[in-house]
């Protein structure tokens, strides 16, 4: 079952090829239902699919503008063509300009094995809420890879499995303290702020990340386990300390590297936690940890290639984001290099090239 999944996908981005060919690149919308496919076209093609989207469908958005009211209220996947644009390649990004809502009202539905992929969301994404505000039914699978999210992550209601990678992301939070995150594995990501407002049974891995965000004494409740990250954050005055995590017991920060240097007016910051351990972490200049450029700032081009090969991990490979399983910003659809179709009778076939990005 899951090879003939990869079958149609492919099918459907060569469809999604195709009509964007045809229709001067309006931006299109694959529903993926079984066996059976739809194609939507427009603004509003993403909408349109998810109106008439079923549990465990697949829909698969060209690269382009999608607009709308986003109030998913079913377990689907959703892969787009990236979050970033690539002129080299004649690519553009998969830009979702609307917040996404994933909750139902239905108190007999529980969403689950939610998958989100290859798309640029210049709003919030709310899990376990609505549109119109109120809350919606739990979450319980999430899994958000290789994204660029502008504003946040919220949590409305209790989430058994997080995972979120090779993602660049401001805040990850719970929408109140007392929200319940059994298990979160953020790896591989850029953090422009931080994850925050979790209760203290929640269980937070922040592991080979580059983190901007100052973590102070409040409202980091949560079990945090950081290691192998790059902490880039300052400090608001010269005697403050980056408290990794205050009511969070058990928690503890192993094999990371911490800005010590002062930005503007900002101060470098120490490495601490409340309750839990602090074990080889390395204080350098934000301006001394990479090669490619003097500072800590992301823009798509950077490597963020450290300028020391000694900072590694327990399996020798590099602290930050290429340690690990690595920093890879291209999704899981593959790119299709060329596309024919013949009819013979009532039979269709479809011949193409493809290839894993």
């Amino acid at each position: 079952m899951k090879t003939r999944r990869i079958i149609f996908i492919v099918i459907a981005l060569c469809c999604a090829v195709l009509s964007r060919a045809e229709e001067n690149e309006v931006p299109t919308a694959i529903l993926q239902h079984g066996t059976t496919m739809s194609l939507f076209k427009g603004y509003s093609a993403f909408k349109n699919a998810m109106e008439v989207a079923d549990e465990g469908d697949v829909i698969t958005l060209s690269q382009g503008v999608f607009e709308g009211d986003f109030n998913i209220t079913k377990s689907v996947s959703i892969y787009g063509a990236g979050f970033e644009d690539h002129s080299d390649k004649g690519m553009e990004k998969t830009e979702i300009k609307s917040p996404l809502y994933f909750g139902a009202s239905d108190e007999n539905t529980t969403l689950s094995k939610i998958h989100l992929e290859g798309v640029y969301c210049t709003g919030n994404i709310f899990f376990g809420q609505l549109r119109n505000g109120s809350a919606g039914r739990p979450v319980k699978e999430i899994t958000i890879s290789k994204c660029r999210i502008n504003d946040g992550v919220y949590f409305r209601s209790n989430i058994n499995t997080v995972n979120i990678s090779c993602c660049v992301l401001n805040a990850v939070k719970g929408y109140y303290v007392s929200i319940v995150v059994a298990k979160m594995d953020i790896t591989n990501c850029y953090l422009f702020s931080t994850v925050s407002s979790l209760d203290p049974q929640s269980n937070v891995l922040i592991d080979h990340c580059i983190i901007g965000g100052y973590y102070d004494k409040n409202y980091q409740y949560a079990q945090f386990k950081f290691t192998n990250d790059i902490f880039v954050s300052t400090a608001s005055y010269s005697n403050d300390q980056s408290w990794i995590t205050y009511n969070g017991i058990g928690s503890y920060v192993d094999n990371c590297l911490y800005n010590t240097k002062r930005i503007g007016g900002s101060y470098g910051v120490k490495m601490y936690t409340n309750y839990g351990n602090v074990t080889n972490c390395t204080g350098v200049a934000y301006d001394e940890m990479f090669k490619d450029v003097a500072d800590a700032a992301y823009t798509p081009e950077r490597t963020f290639i450290l300028s020391n090969e000694e900072w590694i991990d327990n399996d020798d490979t590099p602290i930050g984001i290429h340690g690990g399983d690595g920093f890879n910003k291209a999704p899981a659809t593959p790119t299709v290099k060329s596309l024919q179709l013949g009819v013979s009778g009532t039979t269709l076939s479809v011949t193409y090239d493809a290839e894993v990005r």
